[in-house]
């Protein structure tokens, strides 16, 4: 009877422990990952997921909002979207290391206005918009206002002017209405340009609005091979994309919005970076040999004003760090998050070695 009953025992672990097997390897078979549009690491599902990866996965895409507030909700598991989104949501969630940096668009972003209205200063009082709260449009929007190193005739601050939540893709037909004055958009979205005036573009803002890559810590490691694969087709089509732009200038043009010769001139000019993971272990490499240049030179201080200067304009990790650092000041001293994470510590060094090693 004891044997019977032990034998019993066995069978149900057996059964118990195959069935956790069972789920388990299911689970790993769907990786969930979400990816915004219309940025460039729109390459991240066009391509890379579309010909070269051969596990199962699940994608999600839709814009930058939804795909946050999906992630945050735990529906994500990897997550392509802009550095201040990620930067949020380690302030207010767990810990999102990152882990590549994709990518930016430097001409994509815009914060356009009526044609009658030729300044910043002139918006005092009048409604814009932006696409949601606590996001990377949001802090645009406002540093595009408030930031006084670029726009000579002054800026405004919160307070100073009426605020609606509208998404990019509405934005130019609410200007043209008269229900807004302005607001953030993207180039993409205006069939017209004639028919605005731009007050402000993401490449006035360096760093800013990158595009990055980030996973929960938990998933990272049950993903680890997954990811670091689809990590390295990323940075072999980013190498493939600048060596030869009109391989691949219908496909992703179609999907930024731009016609293909606009891509191929973008690439040539080098006004869309797709990074590769050279380009990032040498960002990474800066990042961590910059602690000490940090604390001699006031240019990287994590404290210096809002780029302005020539000097923001060229990329390394020490100007990642300070922009990551002034995004979180930026939302922390409006009391919209409640604790600042160390930016230096979010980027992933161990993750692109291991891919560099094998």
């Amino acid at each position: 009877m004891l044997k019977s009953k032990f034998f019993l025992l066995i069978c149900l672990f057996n059964i118990l422990f195959l069935s956790c097997d069972t789920r388990n390897s299911l689970y790993k078979k769907k990786l969930r990952i979400g990816t915004g549009k219309n940025y460039p690491c729109s390459i991240f599902h066009l391509e890379v997921l579309k010909t070269r990866i051969n596990f199962d996965y699940k994608l999600v895409s839709g814009d930058e909002k939804e795909i946050i507030h999906d992630f945050n909700e735990n529906e994500l598991d990897l997550i392509c979207a802009p550095y201040a989104d990620i930067l949020l949501t380690n302030a207010e969630k767990e810990s999102v290391p990152i882990l590549y940096i994709l990518g930016e668009d430097p001409e994509n972003d815009v914060f356009v206005s009526k044609k009658t209205i030729k300044s910043i200063s002139e918006l005092s009082g009048l409604k814009i918009s932006f696409s949601s709260l606590n996001s990377s449009s949001y802090l645009f929007t406002l540093k595009i206002l408030e930031n006084n190193h670029l726009i000579s005739s002054g800026g405004l601050k919160e307070g100073e002017f009426d605020a609606e939540l509208i998404d990019y893709e509405y934005v130019p037909e609410k200007i043209l209405s008269g229900e807004i004055s302005a607001g953030h958009t993207q180039m993409d979205k205006i069939e017209n340009p004639l028919d605005f005036n731009i007050l402000g573009k993401s490449e006035d803002l360096p760093d800013y609005l990158i595009s990055v890559l980030g996973a929960r810590e938990a998933k990272k490691n049950i993903y680890r091979k997954e990811i670091q694969s689809i990590l390295r087709e990323i940075s072999i089509l980013a190498e493939e994309i600048k060596e030869n732009p009109s391989r691949y200038s219908k496909e992703i043009s179609a999907h930024l919005g731009k016609p293909p010769e606009d891509f191929e001139g973008l690439i040539r000019k080098k006004n869309l970076h797709f990074y590769t993971l050279e380009k990032n272990l040498t960002l990474l490499n800066e990042l961590a040999n910059s602690e000490e240049e940090n604390e001699k030179s006031p240019e990287h201080s994590p404290h210096h004003p809002m780029p302005g200067t020539q000097h923001f304009f060229h990329k390394s990790g020490s100007t990642i760090v300070s922009s990551g650092v002034e995004i979180l000041d930026f939302f922390f001293n409006r009391g919209q998050i409640i604790k600042k994470p160390n930016v230096r510590n979010l980027f992933d060094y161990k993750f692109l070695a291991e891919i560099k090693e094998k």
